[in-house]
């Protein structure tokens, strides 16, 4: 699915594309991933309250002169990448994005939608948004009443902070008409590609 452009011990040659990954090695560790865009790096990063929020910084910000390498998708970047980055710079991320990591944010830009996995459906389960879906409505946001054929809801409920989400499938537009997913355990799982 990708090549390697630069091995973590080479040199940087500067002939980075839309669409390349940058994986920094931050210590013996700890790694960090961007997605290169117009020149800088699209990042997510964590912030207080192990919160995050999507930024950019410069090729050298983002490496922060530690060793990176650099992994270019063998198929090219879909068309869509730029209005992805641009709709990922524009959300307002909720608290439960505090699982999404940076890996899973990368393959999200270049549309790579790897099967799920248990830890996917906890956080589907706590309202995070599935792989695959762009989101149209943020749990504050107003309803617009637009839900269109295949549209995931998922519905925060609960009391302080003991919240629960469960999940539905719109199945009609007229109304809409929603398949409401119910489960007895723990955790429901709702993963549609």
């Amino acid at each position: 699915m990708f090549r390697v452009v630069k091995k973590f011990k080479q040199e940087h040659t500067g002939h980075d594309r839309n669409g390349d990954v940058f994986i920094v090695q931050r210590d013996k560790k700890v790694h960090d991933a961007g997605v290169y865009s117009d020149g800088q790096i699209v990042q997510l990063k964590r912030t207080f309250f192990n919160n995050t929020e999507i930024g950019k910084v410069n090729v050298d910000g983002f490496t922060g002169g530690n060793r990176f390498a650099i992994y270019r998708k063998v198929s090219g970047i879909p068309r869509s990448f730029k209005e992805n980055v641009e709709e990922a710079m524009s959300r307002r991320l909720e608290k439960n994005f505090s699982e999404y990591n940076c890996i899973e944010f990368v393959l999200e830009l270049l549309e790579i939608y790897l099967q799920p996995t248990e830890s996917d459906c906890k956080k589907i389960s706590s309202g995070a948004k599935p792989k695959g879906f762009n989101v149209v409505k943020g749990f504050s946001d107003e309803y617009s009443g637009n839900a269109k054929l295949g549209d995931l809801f998922i519905v925060q409920s609960g009391i302080f902070v003991f919240e629960a989400y469960y999940a539905g499938v719109c199945c009609r537009e007229n109304g809409p008409e929603i398949i409401q997913f119910t489960c007895k355990s723990r955790f429901v799982c709702v993963c549609i590609q």
